[in-house]
């Protein structure tokens, strides 16, 4: 499978239907899927950060043809918030409340 290939760094023997089996299971919110993206996304490897770069190009492909080659910024109006503080002052707590806030007004959060 696709992750396995990354582990083992054999790069050159990924094919394009793993990359495809990617792009469908994030398009199916396959969340160990999104999970592993994540972390392929943001680890500092050269060799990863082709592979991430090659997955995003094939996801903005995908969404695309999906949408009828909208552009992607054509899309609802997004909200980020960015909250810090010292060790033990309620981030996560406070993380957790406005997510959960969110959630119940039916509304889509990723906490990055």
């Amino acid at each position: 499978d696709f992750f396995r290939h990354i582990r083992r760094k054999e790069y050159d023997a990924l094919k394009d239907q793993h990359f495809e089996a990617v792009v469908h299971q994030l398009a199916n919110k396959d969340r160990a899927s999104i999970s592993k993206v994540v972390t392929l996304i943001e680890s500092q490897n050269h060799d990863h950060r082709l592979r991430a770069d090659d997955l995003f190009q094939r996801l903005f492909k995908s969404y695309k043809q999906d949408h009828n080659n909208v552009a992607l910024d054509k899309q609802l109006p997004t909200f980020r918030m960015g909250i810090c503080g010292a060790p033990g002052s309620g981030k996560s707590s406070l993380i957790e409340r406005v997510g959960m806030d969110l959630i119940k007004r039916g509304l889509k959060v990723a906490v990055l």
